[in-house]
């Protein structure tokens, strides 16, 4: 049985998951193990002795599981990797920090990660994906769903192209013909990586397929999945890690998404 840590979100004093995640993420070969938010106050992360007994904490949870999955929620705190606050919202900085932790711990253990909406943020910024944006309301496409329009979190918000390895994935298990390389997404997300500078965008004509071959060449990671405007999947090249920008497990355990992670993955 492959044991899943699934990271929480701090919502007032407690720590909640969506039961999507729980559902996506079991099946009779998976058990999903919810991961509370470790550190306690922010300023914790300062001390020596404090940093030291939150990575033991995320050390041992990578050595007892066999994945990650880094959950969506409220924006990354910019602090954390050193610029301003330009619109980011709800921001929770002790969470930002515990998923730090975990993301290095479960690297140094050579297990999988998979990143979800936040999650996919988080890892871009650590892998030092281009150009990212704090505030995606202003971009020429619907990316952050009003839930209050929506009948389910399953509609689908936009149409997104997929490449490489996840191509195959889904040409391969008839999830789409070879003729067909778009497929239908949900969406919700403030923040997230754009192709261009902003400033750039009403008079440019993005080139999305040079884009993601410079992104390529240039990064430790392949792009997998995109608008014309904003990365929505990638994979490291050369670890076990793989981020979407939307909801898949809202489709629960039967998603193409959540199949591909675990199967190339965990090879279960």
């Amino acid at each position: 049985m492959k044991k899943i840590a699934i990271t929480s979100s701090i919502i007032s004093k407690d720590n909640r998951i969506n039961t999507a995640y729980i559902t996506a993420f079991t099946n009779n070969k998976t058990l999903p193990i919810i991961i509370p938010t470790i550190v306690n106050k922010i300023l914790d992360y300062t001390d020596p002795k404090k940093e030291k007994e939150y990575k033991e904490k995320a050390e041992e949870i990578a050595k007892t599981c066999d994945a990650l999955i880094l959950t969506g929620g409220a924006d990354i705190n910019p602090l954390i990797y050193d610029k301003k606050n330009n619109n980011s919202i709800a921001c929770n900085t002790k969470r930002d920090k515990t998923d730090l932790y975990l993301i290095e711990a479960f690297i140094k253990e050579q297990k999988p990660i998979m990143g979800i909406c936040r999650g996919m943020q988080i890892l871009g910024l650590i892998f030092k994906l281009p150009n990212f944006k704090q505030n995606l309301s202003n971009i020429e496409e619907l990316h952050n769903a009003n839930t209050n329009e929506l009948a389910t979190r399953q509609e689908f918000a936009h149409t997104i192209k997929i490449y490489g390895s996840l191509e195959k994935y889904f040409i391969e298990n008839k999830y789409i013909t070879e003729e067909k390389e778009n497929i239908n997404v949900n969406s919700f997300h403030h923040q997230g990586f754009a192709f261009i500078e902003r400033k750039q965008e009403k008079t440019t004509t993005i080139n999305t397929k040079k884009e993601i071959e410079e992104i390529n060449e240039k990064t430790e990671l392949n792009i997998l999945a995109s608008t014309d405007r904003i990365i929505e999947a990638f994979e490291h090249k050369k670890l076990p890690i793989f981020a979407v920008q939307w909801h898949p497990e809202e489709y629960g355990n039967k998603s193409a998404i959540i199949n591909y992670f675990i199967n190339k993955y965990l090879k279960t």
